[in-house]
């Protein structure tokens, strides 16, 4: 049970426990706003609003992303931070260059020195990994796609249908995108 399912469990007992015994102090509605707002959290990681099959935030590729992502940071000592957003489900190849991709950029930031990564996961045509730095880790003048092993990273890639698009500016920061295509 994950704790989205935990929260909705306790708000829905606590609303029925006060629906039983009267609500003189009021704490009913709140209760009941909290418990529309997790039961939305709840609907997003199942699955799209409006019926679509989406991965939710906190599907089986989220969890592996962040898990990779935070590991590898640990163990260089930088700090990752992960966002996580609904998208599309992808093929199990297009997940696992996802995961290699974010690998190989949040381990090759992390090489260059970066003190702070962000990587976010979304999209809805198309799955959509953001990996960038603090404007710590590189300068463009200096590092070049060789340094990133973009080659590799456009390979893997690209045998998936996908992209790879790069932007640097000395002290605002990299950024790399990948975009994958649904599946």
């Amino acid at each position: 049970m994950t704790p989205i399912d935990e929260i909705v469990d306790a708000l829905t007992e606590a609303d029925s426990r006060l629906a039983d015994g009267g609500d003189p102090s009021g704490v009913r509605p709140l209760v009941r706003q909290a418990l529309a707002g997790a039961r939305r959290i709840r609907q997003q990681r199942d699955g799209s609003e409006d019926g679509g099959e989406r991965e939710g935030i906190e599907g089986p590729l989220g969890r592996v992303l962040r898990d990779r992502c935070l590991e590898i940071g640990s163990n260089a000592g930088c700090r990752v931070e992960v966002g996580l957003g609904g998208h599309p489900p992808l093929g199990d190849r297009a997940q696992e260059v996802i995961v290699e991709a974010a690998e190989m950029l949040v381990g090759a930031f992390a090489e260059h020195g970066a003190d702070t990564i962000a990587v976010t996961l979304s999209g809805t045509d198309n799955v959509m990994l953001h990996v960038g730095d603090d404007g710590t880790a590189f300068d463009a003048a200096e590092v070049g796609p060789a340094d990133l092993n973009l080659r590799e990273l456009r390979s893997l890639v690209e045998a998936v249908d996908g992209q790879v698009v790069w932007e640097s500016s000395w002290r605002e920061g990299t950024t790399l995108e990948v975009s994958v295509p649904a599946a």
